[in-house]
This record gives C-alpha cells, sequence and structure tokens, in this order.
C-alpha cells in the first residue's frame, strides 16, 4: 500500500483551493502560457509536496464553486440562465410552444403563483421555475455542478437560438453557449 492517497492514480481526493490568481505571461521563447495558482491548507500542501514525482504531477479535477459556507454558488451556465430568464425572447419562446399545445400560459395554475409580481417579473419567475424543471434541477446554479443539466441547457439554448432566428429576435448572448 502507498503512504500517500495520490501515489496511485485515479484515487479521488479533496482539497480545497482558496484565492486564485490567473496570470498569462508571453515570452519569445516558449510563447504564451498561462497559469493558475492557489492557496491550499498546509495539510494539503504536505500530501501535494510528498507525492513521488512531484515535479511531473499532472491532476485532473472537477471543480465545484462554494461560498466560504461551502453552499454551492453558480457560474457560467447560471449566469446565462438567468439572462435567459428575463429576456422576451425566451418568454416568447415559452408561449410559443405551449400554443401550440393549447395552452395559454399566463391563464394556467403555476404562472398565477406570481400574480403578486410585476408583470416583468411574473415572466421571469415563471421561466426559472420552468428552466429548473426542464434542466431537473432545484436552482439554477445547479446547472454548472450537473452534466445532465448542462446538456439540457445547451439543448434549450440552441432551440431558443433557432426560435429566436425563426422570429427575427433577438438573443445573441446564447451564441456563447457551447454546443
Amino acid at each position: 500500500m502507498n503512504a500517500y492517497a495520490l501515489d496511485q492514480l485515479g484515487v479521488p481526493i479533496d482539497i480545497a483551493f482558496y484565492k486564485p490568481i490567473a496570470r498569462s505571461n508571453s515570452t519569445k521563447s516558449s510563447g504564451q502560457s498561462h497559469r493558475v495558482s492557489f492557496e491550499v491548507s498546509k495539510e494539503s500542501f504536505d500530501m501535494l509536496s510528498n507525492i513521488k514525482d512531484f515535479p511531473r504531477l499532472v491532476l485532473q479535477a472537477r471543480l465545484t464553486l462554494v461560498d466560504y459556507d461551502n453552499a454551492v454558488v453558480g457560474g457560467y451556465y447560471s449566469n446565462v440562465a438567468g439572462t435567459i430568464c428575463r429576456d422576451p425572447a425566451f418568454h416568447h419562446y415559452l408561449q410559443t410552444k405551449a400554443t401550440l399545445k393549447g395552452v395559454d400560459i399566463e391563464q394556467g395554475e403555476t404562472f398565477a403563483l406570481f400574480r403578486n409580481l410585476k408583470p416583468s417579473k411574473q415572466w421571469e419567475a415563471y421561466s426559472r421555475q420552468w428552466l429548473c424543471q426542464y434542466c431537473k434541477v432545484t436552482s439554477r446554479k445547479d446547472i454548472d455542478h450537473s452534466e445532465l443539466a448542462r446538456d439540457q441547457f445547451r439543448k434549450l439554448s440552441r432551440d431558443v437560438r433557432r426560435h429566436c432566428s425563426t422570429h427575427n429576435m433577438n438573443c445573441a448572448y446564447l451564441a456563447v453557449v457551447k454546443d
């Protein structure tokens, strides 16, 4: 048995990274390099520095953004999801889909839950609820932390871009969502 968990390939280890610093450097000899450095706890430092072949170490990581209370926070996808929920073009997309099924969203029970809000906020709240249900998450911030939710969101983004193109509506911000 190895003395350190990371001496064996594929063994998962949880490490908290703090205070990230991103840098890009350009040199004539090696071109451009990109580095991100973090602070780690003393325990993590000791564990990492005692790995055999440390200078050749390559880590594969799946990062989850957490705040200081360890609550999951959103990132790239949840930011775009917030924008789409406020977008009248997305509201039009939802109403068009519903109309094809013979439904008027504004007359439905779910929409009625948001009657105490201003009209623009009613659609935003309805869109948020619809999006979370569609992506199978409880909050938009969870999209960043679920592969299934990201796949669903990318599919939705493609559909909404197609809808906007067909109806001459602007939703250029969705172009940043990679297929």
